[in-house]
């Protein structure tokens, strides 16, 4: 080879290696834009990454506002995308991609309903010149903020911002949101007077607040969610991104209709913004004054905005010539082509470009297209769908990268599993509290998960209602609750009270709220054989019981009874040791002599020699019926669920003898609530209350009122928060009240029902992120079968809860027999009981047969366990008879295991569920035995 030759080869070497370093070659491309960009520049940058045939490396920086997006704009291979276009000059490009929103949210109590929003309130809102919920001027459009209770103090607006920037040389400078909301009211304001606000004020105003000491803070949402009565603002990306929980607000736009951003008509919208936009589109200068604020336009939201690549309009020079000119190009006609835009999804961005190709094709012809990149290599465009062959260079939808693609799908699946997860969720709600009121949450709570369309699940722990009381204040938890409601036969103490007020509970909790459940009967029971007390009617007056539980009559020769001494039971840390000491104490003062009253522990009764303690209602009440010639408090329905106990007959304040049964329960109420002694303030303490010793010739004396106890605030109970005001309006619905009879609770007087559901319930402040519950009440068809729905117990509902009433009836019609039974035919008995129970049962099965035949099966075990239950309870007393024991040797029959645990639960638990007779082993009914009328064999 002659050296010439050589020399040859060794050049075209040196190019070819040359070539292939400069393939090699990096190119680089950046975009800066503010956060609320953020999300669809990250995406947009890195699939281009993938899609490229050469080695690129893009990337998204975020800049604090607009202006600083700019300052960036053109240094380096940079570009900038921003909501605010570039006007100055010619050497530049505005490349429409987008439109997004800006939203204002607002957080007030109890106002479960869109807040209304003129742009002049909102500019005087943020100048300060508006400073209360309750002016007229938000009232106008705003009437349901007339129920907002309590002084100005509380109602007064809490302006929260973010924070400012600092600019690294000692200046401050407004976050992009701040500007934006500037913007907005200043260009309104620039042609519509506004009395009190102008243009030219700075809108800066911000409240002080009792977190912190001016509202600048780092998360403006997750601050004003949990500050009641604050409004805020955002990018609507922004709230989306974060699961703003703060309600948003509408907005006044040009049509006169108040919207939301998630409200808008996105075909309007374009088209108003295609309007906006100048024509031609290029030079630069066209775009001085263009905006989206306060477009015109049926279901177009006023606050708009477009957000556009600003690139350089001549990149064919350095830093751009080495590829990355022509890269800046492809990434805008990817960006505003249909595949680009898919990429806006989930950004809380929207795409400008819809089916209109003409205006596609006028921006890429006008715009991008101008874009100078003599001496590049453009890249051509591989869409999905289309095959070009081994592009030489060029941007492929074919071709991604195998992380974002990963991700893609990641996102979809996750929105699958996020509903269905919303669709199956089972939430969970736990109350606590007073074992006397025990029976009618469990009444509810079963009712209410019968009747509810999406599972959920509640449980109550009967532990007395001071315990519950503390699981709900929490003072040994940082007053972080233990429970997420409590129940309490008696109002928070004012103590207790004020202490919940604290600033710091308050501005996370909210004030604490108690809604009353129903009104029920405390009552005084005796255990005194028959043969003693054979009419079973026991008089006795309020000062005859505090003589007996101060220890100062200890027999029942007292009384013209037999000389027995006299045992009475009590309970401690109990709501209803508080009302009936209460009730004695007032009725009775000069024989009370404990130094206390009306608390729900007495230290004087353990001193009494006669005195026995019970842990809760149930313990009690089998206490009492094992023990004859004793005497305790109990709720009225549970005593008089008992055959082998005796009301008293209590004298009343107008004179008269009579029990529970004989008098107006609810009468106690409606006086109160008449003599103006009922609190007027819904977030006020009702320690005061007092319901005990009304007048009336009917009114019974020691009545109260079983209070849920809950804090307004319930956003941080996230799904809990919808359950649990579900579920207390549930319970306040009359169908479901007029049910509470069963458990021997009257329900709610309408004068005070109305002040609940007026004055307390819009107090509650829920998740909005969380599914709503509707109440179904009568059927509707369709939307009844939706998630998150509840059904009237008569449309559906398990079959033991809708027939409670029947069966306890017929339950109460064997008690009787059983505490009166002196000589019977057992096996006589029972048939003629099961025969009644068949001839009900028959009855009941065509009835079911024509209304749900889906529900036989389960109505039918249902009934079948009351008639064993019955039975079994007949047979006991049948032994007990059989081997002579009468009814004069009654003590000795309550005395054993079987009588000890007639309610279900053992002396020494109050919590524990018996087994049912199915459990231990008794067979249900077979076809034959249901037409023989008889029982199976293998009863006892």
């Amino acid at each position: 080879m002659t050296g010439s030759r050589a020399r040859a080869v060794a050049l075209l070497f040196l190019a070819a290696c040359l070539a292939g370093v400069a393939r090699a070659q990096t190119v680089e491309l950046g975009l800066t834009g503010t956060s609320t960009g953020s999300a669809f520049g990250g995406k947009l940058m890195s699939a281009v990454e993938g899609m490229a045939s050469n080695q690129v490396h893009t990337s998204y920086r975020e800049a604090p506002n607009d202006d600083l997006a700019h300052a960036e704009f053109n240094v380096g291979t940079q570009a900038a995308f921003t909501s605010a276009p570039l006007v100055q000059g010619d050497s530049f490009l505005n490349v429409p991609v987008a439109y997004s929103t800006m939203s204002i949210y607002a957080n007030i109590p109890g106002v479960t309903e869109t807040i209304n929003m003129t742009t002049c309130l909102l500019a005087k809102i943020f100048n300060g010149e508006l400073i209360n919920w309750k002016i007229p001027e938000i009232l106008e459009i705003n009437p349901k903020l007339e129920a907002l209770q309590g002084d100005k103090t509380v109602t007064e607006i809490l302006v929260v911002r973010p924070k400012l920037i600092d600019d690294g040389n000692g200046n401050k400078l407004d976050p992009a949101d701040t500007s934006l909301l500037k913007d907005f009211l200043r260009k309104f304001l620039a042609g519509n007077p506004c009395e009190g606000v102008t243009e030219n004020d700075d809108l800066d105003y911000v409240s002080e607040l009792v977190s912190t000491p001016i509202a600048l803070v780092d998360d403006p949402l997750g601050v004003a969610k949990n500050t009641p009565m604050s409004i805020t603002y955002s990018t609507t990306a922004q709230g989306t991104a974060s699961g703003s929980s703060v309600r948003e607000v509408g907005i006044q736009n040009e049509a006169g209709t108040y919207i939301k951003a998630s409200e808008l008509n996105a075909a309007n919208t374009i088209s108003e913004i295609k309007k906006r936009l100048p024509s031609p589109l290029n030079p630069p200068s066209g775009f001085s004054g263009v905006h989206a604020w306060n477009m015109p336009g049926e279901g177009v939201y006023p606050m708009t905005l477009i957000h556009y690549i600003q690139a350089p309009s001549d990149v064919s020079g350095a830093p751009w010539a080495d590829g990355a000119g022509a890269l800046l190009q492809a990434v805008c006609k990817f960006a505003v082509s249909e595949s680009g835009q898919k990429f806006l999804d989930g950004t809380g961005l929207k795409p400008l470009y819809d089916a209109d190709a003409d205006f596609r094709d006028a921006v890429v012809n006008t715009v991008i297209n101008d874009m100078d990149i003599s001496g590049q290599t453009p890249y051509e465009l591989e869409f999905e769908g289309q095959y070009k062959g081994n592009l030489p260079l060029g941007l492929s939808e074919n071709r991604e990268d195998w992380a974002i693609s990963q991700l893609v799908r990641l996102n979809e699946r996750i929105a699958e599993l996020e509903h269905q997860m919303e669709l199956n969720q089972n939430v969970v709600l736990q109350g606590s509290g007073s074992s006397a009121s025990a029976a009618v949450v469990w009444h509810l709570m079963r009712s209410f998960m019968a009747s509810a369309s999406t599972p959920v699940w509640m449980y109550y722990r009967a532990i007395g209602s001071i315990r519950g009381q503390r699981e709900s204040t929490a003072r040994n938890n940082n007053f972080e609750t233990w429970n997420d409601f409590a129940v309490s036969d008696m109002p928070l103490a004012a103590a207790d009270w004020n202490r919940l007020l604290q600033d710091s509970i308050v501005a996370r909790r909210g004030k604490p709220l108690q809604v009353p459940i129903g009104i029920s009967a405390m009552s005084f029971f005796v255990s005194i054989p028959k043969d003693a007390l054979p009419d079973r009617k026991m008089k006795l007056t309020p000062c005859d019981l505090v003589k007996i539980f101060t220890g100062k009559v200890k027999s029942w020769s007292e009384f013209d009874l037999a000389a027995e001494d006299i045992t009475f039971f009590y309970r401690s840390e109990s709501g209803t040791t508080a009302l009936v000491t209460s009730y004695l104490s007032e009725a009775c003062p000069d024989e009370w002599s404990y130094s206390e009253k009306g608390l729900p522990t007495i230290p004087g009764f353990a001193s009494v020699e006669n005195a026995r303690l019970a842990d809760t209602t149930m313990d009690l009440a089998n206490k009492l019926t094992a023990t004859p010639w004793s005497i305790g408090y109990m709720d009225a329905s549970t005593g008089q669920s008992s055959p082998f106990l005796v009301e008293v007959s209590l004298q009343n304040s107008a004179g008269n003898f009579l029990t529970s049964r004989e008098a107006k329960i609810s009468e106690a109420a409606s006086r109160v609530l008449q003599s103006g002694a009922w609190p007027k303030d819904p977030k006020g303490s009702y320690a005061e209350l007092n319901l005990l010793n009304q007048p009336g010739e009917e009114t019974w004396p020691i009545v109260h009122m079983p209070f849920i106890l809950i804090h307004e605030n319930l956003m941080p109970l996230g799904a809990k928060g919808p359950l649990l005001v579900a579920f207390i309006k549930y319970m306040l619905e009359p169908e479901i009240q007029g049910g509470l009879k069963a458990e021997g609770v009257e329900p709610i007087p309408a004068d005070v029902m109305n002040f609940i559901k007026t004055r307390t319930l819009p107090l509650f402040m829920t998740d909005p992120k969380f599914p709503q519950w509707v109440y179904e009440g009568d059927s509707l068809e369709y939307e009844g079968s939706k998630p998150f729905r509840l059904s009237a117990p008569d449309i559906n509902s398990d079959f033991n809860v809708m027939r409670l009433r029947e069966v306890k009836t017929d339950l109460d019609i064997i008690k009787v027999i059983a505490a009166e039974a002196e000589s019977l035919n057992v096996r006589e008995l029972v048939n003629s009981t099961a025969n009644k129970f068949q001839a009900d049962l028959s009855s009941e099965k065509k009835g079911l047969e024509d209304k749900i035949a889906e529900f036989e099966s389960l109505a039918i075990a249902g009934i079948i366990f009351g008639i064993i239950g019955a039975a079994i309870s007949i047979l006991t007393v049948a032994r007990s008879v059989a081997k002579g024991l009468g009814v004069s040797s009654a003590k000795n029959m309550r005395s054993s295991s079987g009588t000890g645990n007639m309610f279900g639960m053992g002396s020494g638990s109050g919590l524990r569920r018996k087994p049912s007779s199915l459990e231990e082993g008794v067979k249900p009914l077979t076809a034959a035995d249901s037409e023989a009328g008889s029982l199976p064999n293998t009863l006892p």
